[in-house]
């Protein structure tokens, strides 16, 4: 059996050394044994050193250290990045000729950008990098009319008239989809094998959403990247009021028979941020779910010391106290 392995984010932004050892000392001591670390383009300027040191305390108390591009180019999970601010001609246009402030993925500018962030992360000895719910943007609350989509740059223009034999169209159409999700393929085959040859392992993490609009339909291609050692989603209940085993089930099985299938490490990340007053215990549920099912890999991103005042839930340290009482079980009983 593998071992199991439990983590959470920290996206503190805290550079006191001692305040983040006993943060990681907490952290330990609830059952983790990796932490998800968080490099911003804006720690790449401003803070490298303090990220570096943060990154080393963790492995000295025996955690794994992941590393999250938080808002690379604006498409990795957050949409605030730096990169449209210094190359705004290297970044995505809509589908009605709007400017979209993140960086298109078949920019060799940005391709470039995104292997300095890559030497960087080797530079903090980081052990894994965690690609974090990528997407590519969707509009279709048009009011009736053709949503709008990206990208339609010059760039994405031409490459697609090669691809198909004929000119981009305005409407996202099953061409236009399949580009989409080639475009993000391309990009991501490239900068796994990048992080591969400085020594990263590769975490990849989509969002529970199959669909055409956001270039991640066919989950198992991306699974099947040569170079992404973990394949995961993150099906957070809470955001749909729904039931938790319910919901995560058919994730979870998805998730482990591509797994399987390709030779990956499947990974599940559960919802500690926003929960309701009187519901933490569905956490506990949502993570004996995954277990059982055979996930070994499992997060959960908790309030306490992964989210923003916007994502807070009603009592966060109930949320940590279960948390840690599950990932605690979990052990006991691989022991």
């Amino acid at each position: 059996m593998n071992r199991l392995k439990t983590g959470i984010a920290y996206f503190v932004r805290n550079r006191d050394h001692k305040r983040v050892e006993q943060d990681l000392l907490d952290i330990k001591n609830r059952g983790c044994t990796y932490v998800v670390h968080f490099m911003t383009e804006f720690d790449t300027v401003f803070f490298p050193e303090s990220v570096k040191e943060i990154c080393q305390v963790t492995r000295d108390l025996g955690l794994e250290v992941y590393l999250d591009p938080w808002g690379l180019g604006g498409f990795i999970c957050s949409k605030y990045s730096l990169f449209p601010l210094d190359r705004p001609e290297e970044c995505q246009v809509l589908s009605d000729g709007s400017p979209l402030m993140q960086a298109c993925p078949n920019s060799e500018v940005f391709v470039e950008h995104t292997e300095r962030w890559l030497d960087k992360a080797a530079e903090v000895k980081a052990q894994y990098i965690f690609w974090d719910e990528p997407h590519l943007f969707f509009d279709n609350n048009t009011k009736g009319a053709t949503p709008r989509w990206a990208c339609r740059c010059s760039r994405c223009q031409e490459q697609f008239a090669a691809m198909y034999g004929h000119t981009m169209p305005v409407e996202p159409t099953s061409d236009v989809y399949e580009f989409r999700q080639e475009t993000l393929y391309r990009f991501f085959n490239r900068v796994t094998a990048m992080a591969h040859e400085r020594g990263l392992k590769n975490s990849l993490c989509l969002l529970p959403l199959r669909s055409d609009e956001h270039g991640f339909s066919d989950w198992d291609r991306f699974c099947s990247l040569p170079h992404v050692d973990i394949f995961g989603t993150d099906p957070y209940w809470y955001f749909v009021d729904a039931e938790p085993k319910q919901y995560v089930t058919p994730y979870t099985k998805r998730v482990l028979d591509l797994c399987q299938k390709h030779g990956k490490e499947p990974h599940i990340w559960l919802q500690g941020f926003r929960v309701p007053k009187d519901q933490e215990h569905e956490i506990a549920i949502a993570g004996l779910t995954v277990y059982e099912l055979g996930i070994r890999n499992i997060a959960v991103w908790v309030d306490k010391y992964g989210t923003g005042d916007n994502n807070a839930s009603a009592n966060p340290e109930r949320v940590w106290t279960v948390t840690g009482d599950l990932y605690r079980f979990l052990h006991n009983l691989g022991e």
